[in-house]
């Protein structure tokens, strides 16, 4: 099911702006839901109906009296021990995201109202299972319009990492720019710039790079976060094609070798320097980890070694839900290479020329746009090969503002 970032934006500028870190009322609501209580029920004896309605949607914030009422008639738990918990457990998860290091605890604590949605919802992003990711997305909307600016935030992030799979760049920066970091941790800073940044080298945004690099790598040192400036430094020079600095750090193949992200930003390198020997010879003996697979197909087909290429697309599938750009990029080329004329013409017409979205990716587009545009020429429908570049090119324009 597809995240709709337009309703997403919608409901938070519904929010009040001064929303309680622990909103009572919010948890009040979904503990009375829980017991499947009605307002009237749960206001006997102790308030009225309206009175009970505004404090459920933190229109008013109600005495301590009512407060411990209404707990003890829900039998809630001891609220502050939760708190304190679900913020040891947020934080951990926010420093787990920015690092993109290893995540497998689980929560199956008692958290009420939207904590439990959070951190469930957090697991899913954080352990790539973004199928389910989606169908939870949609419980947590519901508590927007009332969730405290910290996990908004964490909630805009999270949501912008599945957009990023999904392949919808643009949509995530649209969310990231959401995010509020004043008087916010470094961390959340942090979240929200290094993900606009890999956004934006999706879509070729050089100057939304730019604006936010400097301040970004500030921060990094201010943090003694030493580790990650060679990252960002190294796909920084890669957007301008520095093959000096891919050289030099070729040298450093010990260091390539223990981090994958290093090699991968190198093979990305050789790649866009049209150093396609390069890429074939630091990927082929990785072809289990799907970078390393996607630009050694691509380098492949670029070096136009079209049946060693057919003997790889016969003999491989990839999960498009776990590998969506692999997964694109072999389809098409699938049928580019291997399918019959009226295969191929199917799909130019469903999926080329009749599908909404296919990537935000710039570079891809391009490359899937001259395709089936020279496609249609070679079987000699001009006007849909016209109609191809009528598509593509506002779509590319609009995504690189």
């Amino acid at each position: 099911m597809k995240i709709n970032v337009a309703e997403m934006i919608y409901q938070i500028q519904k929010k009040g702006e001064h929303i309680e870190e622990h909103p009572i009322g919010s948890r009040l609501k979904y503990k009375r839901k829980k017991l499947d209580l009605t307002l009237e029920e749960s206001s006997e004896n102790i308030c009225s109906v309206s009175y009970l309605s505004k404090v459920e949607n933190n229109l008013i914030k109600p005495t301590p009296k009512y407060i411990n009422m209404l707990k003890k008639k829900y039998l809630m738990d001891d609220e502050e021990e939760i708190n304190r918990t679900y913020d040891a457990d947020l934080n951990e998860m926010m420093h787990v995201f920015f690092k993109q290091t290893t995540y497998q605890k689980k929560h199956e604590k008692p958290y009420e109202d939207y904590q439990q949605f959070m951190l469930s919802f957090g697991y899913f992003v954080l352990t790539n299972q973004f199928d389910k990711s989606h169908d939870l997305f949609f419980d947590i909307m519901l508590f927007i319009p009332n969730l405290p600016i910290k996990s908004l935030n964490f909630l805009l992030a999270l949501t912008a990492r599945v957009l990023f799979h999904d392949l919808r760049y643009s949509d995530a920066i649209s969310l990231l720019q959401l995010m509020n970091t004043e008087n916010q941790d470094i961390i959340t800073i942090l979240i929200q710039q290094k993900w606009l940044m890999r956004n934006a080298i999706k879509l070729n945004r050089y100057l939304l790079f730019e604006k936010i690099y400097p301040v970004y790598k500030e921060h990094l040192i201010s943090q003694q976060l030493f580790n990650e400036i060679p990252l960002i430094k190294l796909e920084r020079n890669l957007m301008y094609q520095s093959i000096s600095l891919i050289q030099q750090y070729m040298k450093e193949t010990d260091k390539i070798d223990k981090h994958m992200n290093f090699k991968t930003l190198l093979i990305k390198g050789f790649y866009e320097t049209n150093q396609y020997e390069q890429v074939i010879k630091l990927t082929q003996n990785n072809l289990n980890h799907m970078s390393c697979l996607y630009y050694y197909i691509l380098s492949i087909e670029k070096l136009n070694q079209i049946s060693r290429l057919k003997k790889i697309l016969s003999n491989i599938s990839i999960d498009k839900n776990e590998y969506p750009e692999a997964y694109l990029i072999i389809k098409h080329f699938k049928f580019k290479y291997l399918a019959s004329k009226e295969e191929q013409l199917k799909y130019l017409r469903n999926e080329i020329l009749g599908y909404r979205h296919l990537t935000d990716e710039i570079n891809v587009l391009y490359m899937i746009m001259m395709d089936a545009f020279n496609l249609f020429q070679d079987h000699h429908f001009y006007k849909e090969a016209t109609r191809v570049i009528n598509k593509f090119l506002p779509m590319m324009n609009q995504l690189s503002k």
